[in-house]
């Protein structure tokens, strides 16, 4: 605290009055100050109290602030992953209840009361599940994924279809931690599944092709490099290159010991020549630390290889701009003939005349009205079709044509393990035939599928059987108007048919004889005898609902080799739930504990905070004490010196 010093006899009296004013004047103001401090218990309220302090309140109050948002996001997500947990374990208990039904329904015998029982009891399992992974936590469902505008789960007559989204929502809790919250049906009941896949369409490298799209995805860093024609380098800057058109146009633009260069593509990659076509040496070599050229295969740099200098085959990944006339290599593929996706009892026409791009593709899929979507996997460049509804068989199939076989995406071939047939439960055989074929002109087909591996192996054996020749011969190949095996023949005096003899299922699991009877005929078709099977190949979702209305079906029929079939299945849904329960338990641990430090963080930075700028008590009401002292002196000495006259000094 400073003090002016009491004017001397010696100083004018303006001086003094001056110098009493501005003490007085100083006190009054800290004491205001001081009288500040008190009433609002800090040492600093204005960047001038203390400027140090100040910035360095400023920045604590900051990560303060930080804090306790991260602290609101961890109580929010705790609690939203805390409904998750109720919901999983109803889930949970669900099962175990639905695997003792299961286990009582699969004996034998059983009386139909008995049986509609437990099928029933079946049926409110699936309630209890559609209701459970319905539940909804500050208006968002806690099993529909990221964006949900409805209900996930939906009844749709005898089957059940899920809405959600595969994306999960996420929650910021640490300055470096983005914490997965979310939860959806594929992750606890496997909804959603995929149904098919595309093959490899092998997407050929154009002009368009980006560079990051190369080696599958991995890319190609543009960088700088140089090339030669045998005497001074030429540094070439790739780095806005962005296209492998915009590559082969920087290349262009290079000429070489007056000599430009020519680039070209191919369905695979590049190739570098001088346009002159007359041969040289042409090194080329990266820059610094770049692995373009490495990268591209094009590196040459003692100009050793012989021109031209083709690159490595550049793969590159498959995007939904990729045109299907670039695709197949680059040969292309017709998918105007569409496909048709077979759901239960609806067939659904996928119009694919207009289609350019494999996105175009997806799109129609998608429009289409069935029960699926239709995705572009960027990692493994395929299209990817997932079953939205389960308690239903699916099949994508051809519309007329070959779309769905060049696509990919065609679920019943000629490449279809026979041990996939009857849902994976095999079929039985004989010692020697297995399918009888009786040709229009009377003559037998025996045909023995022993050794056969593919659907493709049997049609073979029935094309090339020793006595399928002449007139009447019978043609066996894959149906173009759905899935299933054709046979056609001329008509002729004898009816086309085709039988298993007694301890064979082999035309049963084909899809060529119906079950429970011992042949089938073929119908007239324009002078053709015809005869279409169905498809021997159905796909299903597998989700744990979809296991449950079939076993619920299952049991209701008194079908043991299907309850036989779906049973293990139950096993593997409780695993997956309770596996997904212990990963929201453990996030919920994790959770707890960052919780728990930003708290402590909180209460760290509240006493550093406090350090700066509260105010001490005790040394304020002791400076405030003093400061009254000193200009209540101050104030007497001024009434003093401000009553003198000439008499006080005679």
């Amino acid at each position: 605290m400073s003090l002016l010093p009491v004017s001397t006899p010696r100083t004018s009296d303006a001086l003094t009055q001056q110098r009493l004013i501005r003490q007085l004047n100083t006190d009054s103001l800290a004491l205001e100050n001081l009288y500040t401090q008190l009433s609002t218990g800090q040492r600093v309220n204005t960047l001038s109290d203390d400027p140090a302090a100040a910035i360095t309140a400023i920045s604590l109050q900051a990560s303060q602030e930080y804090s306790a948002t991260m602290l609101r996001n961890a109580q929010s997500a705790e609690g939203y992953l805390n409904v998750t947990d109720t919901v999983s374990a109803t889930i949970d208990n669900a099962l175990i209840e639905a695997q003792g039904t299961i286990i009582a329904g699969a004996q034998e015998p059983l009386g139909d009361e008995e049986r509609d029982a437990y099928a029933q009891s079946l049926a409110l399992t699936i309630d209890r599940l559609i209701t459970a992974s319905n539940q909804s936590y500050r208006g968002h469902y806690v099993l529909g994924g990221a964006i949900d505008q409805s209900p996930p789960l939906a009844r749709e007559e005898d089957f059940v279809v899920w809405s959600g989204q595969p994306a999960l929502q996420s929650t910021q809790i640490s300055k470096d931690w983005l914490l997965n919250t979310g939860v959806n049906a594929q992750e606890s009941l496997g909804v959603g599944a995929s149904i098919a896949s595309s093959s490899d369409l092998d997407a050929a490298v154009t002009r368009e092709t980006q560079l990051k799209d190369l080696y599958g995805g991995s890319g190609v860093p543009p960088g700088v490099i140089r090339a030669s024609g045998g005497e001074s380098w030429t540094d070439i800057d790739l780095r806005a290159a962005k296209t492998v058109g915009d590559l082969q146009d920087a290349l262009n633009n290079i000429s070489l010991e007056e000599r430009p260069l020519s680039v070209s593509l191919s369905s695979t990659g590049i190739s570098i020549d001088y346009a002159d076509g007359l041969g040289g040496t042409l090194s080329i070599d990266d820059v610094g630390e770049g692995k373009t050229a490495e990268l591209l295969g094009i590196r040459n740099p003692q100009g050793y290889s012989g021109l031209p200098l083709v690159s490595h085959n550049l793969d590159p990944v498959l995007t939904g701009s990729v045109q299907l006339t670039d695709v197949a290599g680059g040969a292309g593929i017709d998918v105007s003939a569409g496909i048709r996706i077979e759901q239960g009892s609806r067939s659904f026409t996928v119009d694919l005349s207009q289609a350019e791009t494999i996105e175009d593709v997806a799109v129609a899929i998608n429009l289409s009205g069935a029960d699926v979507r239709a995705t572009i996997n960027q990692t493994t460049g395929k299209i990817q079709i997932a079953g939205l509804a389960d308690g239903v068989d699916y099949s994508i199939t051809e519309n007329g044509g070959t779309a769905a076989e060049q696509l990919g995406l065609r679920t019943s071939t000629a490449a279809t393990k026979l041990t996939e047939l009857n849902r994976g439960l095999g079929y039985e055989t004989t010692n020697g035939t297995d399918l009888t074929i009786s040709r229009t002109d009377g003559s037998l087909l025996e045909i023995d599928v022993d050794g056969a591996e593919t659907v493709g192996d049997v049609i073979d054996r029935i094309n090339n059987h020793v006595d399928n020749i002449g007139p009447n011969a019978v043609t066996a190949s894959l149906r173009t108007d759905g899935n299933g095996i054709q046979l056609q023949s001329i008509a002729g005096t004898s009816t086309l048919t085709i039988g298993q003899p007694t301890g064979s299922s082999v035309g049963e699991a084909l899809g060529l004889i119906a079950a429970g009877t011992e042949e089938t005929e073929a119908v007239d078709e324009a002078g053709n005898a015809v005869i279409r099977g169905t498809d021997y190949r159905p796909v299903e979702t597998g989700s744990t609902i979809d296991t449950l209305l079939r076993m619920r079906t299952a049991i209701q029929e008194g079908d043991i080799p299907e309850i036989t079939r779906l049973a293990p299945r139950m096993d593997q849904h409780l695993q997956q739930s309770v596996q997904m329960r212990a990963d929201v338990g453990s996030r919920v641990q994790n959770l707890d504990n960052v919780r728990q430090q930003t708290e402590e963080l909180s209460i760290e930075l509240s006493a550093q905070l406090s350090n700066q700028i509260d105010a001490d008590f005790a040394s304020v009401i002791s400076e405030m004490t003093a400061r009254q002292q000193a200009m209540q002196a101050s104030l007497q000495v001024t009434a003093q010196i401000s009553q003198l006259t000439v008499l006080n000094f005679l």
